[in-house]
């Protein structure tokens, strides 16, 4: 897929990806900006780039009650072994980061997508905080999108709140 006028932003993953290749250690990398601008196509495109990566997706669902942990059931129906039990048996977000750091360790180097993280329940945002936290310590590259130009002030990922999630990541 061609991008227009993305070379820079597409650059930027790809660096990313080469340091966490190179250094084994992860980076987090938010992708933003207005809704309709093509962050899912970016990061469409990025995948379709780096193929020899494993790769897992989830999103978040823009639902009225989020489901607790959704794009986490997304990535653990796609990952299976003790991550899927782990999360089907409705652990707490603790207990999936345990499971999916195990995963995530096994696998050299991983991207792991989450998308629309403004529609994410508190559990997503939990996993999300406690995974940046330990995110230099795993071989993966966790790139998460959200729009920033409709988020409540309000909201984990608002402008006025650094929770969402709280490490130092880079930005595209």
């Amino acid at each position: 897929m061609d991008l227009l006028e993305r070379s820079t932003e597409l650059a930027a993953l790809e660096d990313a990806l080469a340091a966490v290749r190179e250094s084994g250690r992860g980076s987090l990398v938010l992708v933003a900006g207005e809704a309709g601008i093509g962050k899912t196509a970016l990061l469409d495109a990025f995948c379709d780039v780096t193929r020899g990566v494993p790769t897992v997706r989830g999103g978040c669902d823009a639902l009225f009650t989020p489901r607790p942990l959704g794009p986490l059931l997304e990535i653990a129906e796609d990952v299976g072994g003790e991550l899927r039990n782990v999360v089907a048996g409705g652990a707490t977000p603790a207990d999936v980061v345990q499971a999916l750091v195990r995963e995530l360790r096994r696998r050299r180097p991983t991207m792991l997508v989450l998308e629309d993280l403004h529609w994410a329940d508190e559990a997503t945002l939990d996993v999300l905080r406690m995974l940046a936290r330990r995110i230099e310590s795993l071989p993966v590259l966790l790139a998460a999108s959200y729009p920033d130009d409709s988020l409540d002030r309000a909201h984990p990922c608002g402008s006025s709140s650094a929770s969402c999630p709280p490490a130092a990541p880079s930005s595209v």
